[in-house]
């Protein structure tokens, strides 16, 4: 309303046109305060064209140097809801930066002649053939000849198609890989592995000598539009009870070696415990680093935004700016040195569940087969187990017992053995609440 329109007004409207401009005034007001709010806090404002840029290149200045096992993304998201009154740094949820876990040791040369066993394989193919031909144990209904001149007199166009080979369905190159780095095995015991009856299977020398080193799987997966749905069919059940058979024998010979040969037993342990030691320690620097880094970035982003957007004096006593500025960087160092012992008992608590987590996977790890499978489930599911037991014997203050145990399933949903556990929690549950019912009856 312009000045000069108060000449007009009827005086008994004055009052009403007075207390109309007034709301027009306030929602102006209103108005201004949102727009002024938009461009800092909104998309395209201050915070998200300085504050949070800036940021990110703290991380990536920062994560050249050292590994972060948090996200520059969860950092910045932290920050957003960071107030210095509320925030607990133990709260940081260290994750684990899942590098390869292995024994620090030399590994076996692949030696074919070493882990070979020649007679055996002529035996197994003696033991089976029955005059000249013998069955073709990968492709049905197809005989091949013992003898390779028996096949020649035939004239064959290919002959190596009607000639036998007797083909490691576990190639020993494949098995020398899985073992190679296992203490608790000896080449003497992986030659025996390898020839297993079980892992025998008598092919014409095409096929066999096409496959070389390649698992049956892998030569499948090559050949697949060359080879018959029942060929497949016999070469994939045939690996697995190979695969069975192996594992088996592999697992009864590392608890052997382990009971009875002291010298491997305590080179085992001695070099499991060094290893989960160092895995143990590295979680550990690494949590301090990534600690340290977020208490820096999220203090300093904390009082930046609270002076930019609130006023460098806002909730502080201080009678000049100058002064409220001494107090705030005082505020954010007496916060950041109060914190390091947060820092420092949750880094030791990283490196005490990831030393026991690295020894757990190196004890799977002497393994083959299933047992193998389900230590990395144990070991994948470790860390989840852990936050769930925490969730229960000390929540966060306010969190109601149906809050538990939904962050709990969450925590567990991700890993098979925390569906077992999560059944476990859930029948427990289950039970409290039938009582809580019948105490709410009686």
């Amino acid at each position: 309303m312009e000045k000069n329109d108060f000449d007009t007004i009827n005086p008994l409207d004055m009052v009403k046109e007075l207390l109309e401009m007034e709301f027009y005034n306030k929602v102006e007001a209103e108005d201004l305060f949102k727009q002024i709010d938009e461009e800092f806090n909104g998309k395209g404002g201050a915070i998200e064209s300085l504050m949070i840029p800036s940021v990110y290149g703290m991380l990536d200045v920062v994560g050249r140097k050292a590994e972060m096992s948090i996200s520059p993304g969860e950092v910045v998201r932290e920050c957003k809801e960071f107030t210095i009154d509320n925030y607990n740094l133990s709260d940081v949820r260290v994750r684990s930066l899942n590098k390869k876990i292995e024994l620090d040791i030399e590994e076996r040369e692949f030696n074919r002649n070493k882990l070979d066993h020649v007679s055996k394989r002529d035996n197994y193919r003696d033991e089976k053939t029955n005059g000249k031909t013998v069955k073709d144990e990968y492709v049905e209904k197809k005989s091949i000849y013992k003898k390779r001149n028996d096949a020649e007199k035939r004239n064959f166009k290919d002959i190596n198609s009607h000639t036998t080979d007797v083909d490691h369905i576990v190639p020993l190159k494949e098995l020398h890989e899985q073992t190679k780095r296992n203490i608790l095995l000896k080449e003497s015991d992986i030659k025996v592995i390898g020839n297993l009856e079980d892992n025998y299977a008598l092919t014409n020398s095409k096929l066999n000598r096409s496959k070389g080193d390649k698992t049956n799987s892998q030569y499948i997966e090559s050949n697949k539009n060359e080879l018959s749905k029942e060929t497949i069919a016999i070469m994939k059940s045939k690996e697995k009870q190979a695969n069975s058979a192996i594992a088996k024998e592999a697992n009864k010979r590392v608890v052997n070696n382990f009971k009875n040969n002291s010298e491997m037993r305590n080179t085992a342990l001695k070099e499991m415990s060094k290893t989960s030691l160092k895995v143990g320690v590295d979680s550990a620097k690494t949590g301090i680093y990534t600690r340290m880094t977020i208490l820096l970035i999220k203090t300093t982003y904390f009082e930046v935004v609270d002076s930019f957007k609130n006023g460098i004096t806002h909730n502080i006593d201080a009678s000049t700016t100058l002064e409220a500025l001494k107090i705030r960087v005082n505020r954010a160092v007496t916060y950041i040195i109060t914190s390091l012992k947060d820092i420092m008992s949750g880094s030791i608590k990283d490196m005490i569940i990831e030393a026991i987590k690295g020894f757990v996977k190196l004890i799977f790890d002497f393994f083959l087969g299933t047992i193998k499978m389900i230590g990395q489930i144990v070991v994948k599911g470790f860390g989840a187990i852990v936050q769930s037991i925490k969730l229960l014997v000390s929540p966060p203050e306010g969190m109601t017992l149906s809050q538990r145990m939904d962050a709990i399933t969450k925590l567990l949903a991700t890993t098979a053995l925390g569906v077992l556990f999560s059944y476990l929690l859930m029948k427990q549950y289950q039970k409290l609440f039938h009582l809580q019912v019948r105490l709410i009856l009686l």
